[in-house]
């Protein structure tokens, strides 16, 4: 494929520029150059690819869009480490096992990330898009229908411009955040990483993820090539706090306290603090704008539990390439087709994706939880209960103060929404009907009444009696 020239020879000046060069920006840039590679792209990475990365597991069904990228091939030559599947000690102390070998596409795989993420961006570039590694984002303004980005490479100011940004900057979400997009939140969760060095004769009894629950959350660890082993502890931050979990002998010490993954400690030891990676589920009040988009975990962030981080930005990487090829596409037709004039265009489907994939997550993550009860009081599992015992007939009311301060699982403006609904008093079906009415899609009816129970415990709503 040839690749295309940027706009006027002018190597700062392209349609998209992809800000952030992991599996979401690096994917996105892919599908856009064998998509439509009238497009020109640059993609927008800070690092130089070669510090170890977070987030190691693709689950078998990533085979898929490996392939509709065009890159299975060079992922299997690039000789990172097959995954035949999981273990779980989870809902009790006894370990169970799920094979990939039943799994239509075969087995799973353990990530060298680094070099998986220089491979993807490596092969963006040989598609047609613009490498610029070393370059940090600093800033955005509008600039002829289009932004003007102030970048910082090699200690010099850059300036760049470009019809459409991607914002894939990761959790940080960096340029949505100057644009003022908020975040819902919905946990603390915090990821404590250790990385061990094993022996060339150390023989681990198996190539298996190993998830492991505790009283203060849960363990992770996974083989990784070149003899490595992550180790992960995932707690909320008051729980790390608490215990200290930071350093390396309290980490060590709560290690030694389960069942499974303690075994570990037979074949290396941690010299060195972890590291901590911040982990809670999270979603953009807005993922997509004026002339951008967020993907991959700018966008939504799901609990590493999921095993899904990598196959999702992939997957929506390629959904963000198509909308945006929609959009610029529409942009330039000067005479919009009768019938499809009522249509939504691609970054309002787009949109619609990502938060009903959110919504579907956070389903599944609350009903995995569930599963394991063994710690009912302790906090961890018990904020995670996601127990509904609202009345639905109970009737709420709206308070003249202001709206909850703690954390929700729904943006402020929605939240301010469902308190505008309570300005007289109705029952709490009621509300969840005329919010759904009004902001189809957005969550389910199960998270709007956990929203309700929040704004009721913290005073934000109270409890009336009905206008007679």
């Amino acid at each position: 494929m040839v690749a295309t020239a940027p706009h006027s020879g002018d190597p700062n000046r392209v349609d998209i520029a992809v800000l952030g060069g992991g599996p979401a920006g690096a994917a996105t840039a892919l599908a856009l150059r064998r998509h439509d590679p009238s497009w020109s792209v640059a993609i927008v990475e800070a690092s130089d690819y070669r510090a170890a990365r977070i987030g190691e597991t693709l689950p078998p069904s990533t085979r898929r869009l490996l392939e509709h990228l065009g890159i299975w091939q060079a992922f299997l030559d690039a000789g990172h480490m097959p995954s035949h599947g999981t273990t779980a000690a989870w809902g009790s102390e006894e370990p169970h096992e799920n094979e990939f070998i039943v799994h239509p596409d075969g087995e799973g795989w353990h990530l060298d990330r680094a070099r998986f993420d220089a491979l993807l961006a490596a092969r963006a570039k040989t598609r047609g898009a613009q490498l610029w590694t070393g370059c940090t984002f600093i800033n955005s303004d509008r600039h002829d229908g289009g932004w003007q980005l102030t970048l910082r490479q090699d200690g010099e100011q850059r300036i760049a411009q470009a019809r459409f940004v991607v914002d894939a900057t990761g959790r940080r979400a960096a340029f949505a955040r100057r644009q003022n997009i908020g975040r819902i939140v919905c946990d603390r969760l915090l990821g404590l990483y250790a990385f061990f060095d094993l022996k060339e004769d150390t023989v681990l009894p198996a190539t298996h993820t190993l998830v492991e629950a505790w009283e203060e959350g849960w363990w992770y660890s996974a083989r990784l090539p070149d003899n490595r082993l992550v180790v992960a502890c995932m707690s909320d931050d008051d729980r790390i706090a608490a215990l200290d979990l930071r350093h390396r002998r309290p980490w060590l010490e709560a290690l030694a306290t389960t069942q499974q993954t303690c075994q570990i400690l037979a074949y290396t030891g941690l010299d060195h603090d972890p590291t901590c990676h911040p982990a809670q589920s999270q979603l953009l009040e807005s993922v997509v704008g004026d002339s951008w988009l967020a993907v991959g975990d700018a966008a939504s962030t799901f609990d590493p539990l999921s095993s899904q981080g990598i196959f999702k930005a992939l997957h929506f990487g390629i959904w963000a390439a198509y909308a945006i090829s929609d959009h610029l596409q529409g942009q330039q037709n000067t005479q919009p087709q009768n019938d499809n004039q009522h249509q939504p265009d691609g970054l309002t489907r787009y949109a619609r994706l990502v938060e009903a994939n959110f919504d579907g997550y956070l389903t599944a993550r609350r009903e995995y939880y569930r599963e394991e009860g063994r710690w009912p009081e302790a906090p961890f599992w018990r904020r995670r209960a996601g127990q509904i015992h609202l009345d639905p007939h109970l009737q709420l009311q709206s308070r003249d103060n202001e709206r909850l301060s703690g954390q929700t699982q729904m943006s402020t403006s929605d939240v301010n929404r469902l308190c505008s609904l309570c300005r007289e008093p109705s029952a709490a079906h009621e509300i969840v009907a005329r919010f759904q009415h009004q902001r189809p899609g957005v969550a389910s009816d199960h998270r709007i009444i956990l929203v309700l129970q929040d704004l009721l415990t913290e005073g934000t709503l109270i409890t009336a009696t009905p206008n007679a």
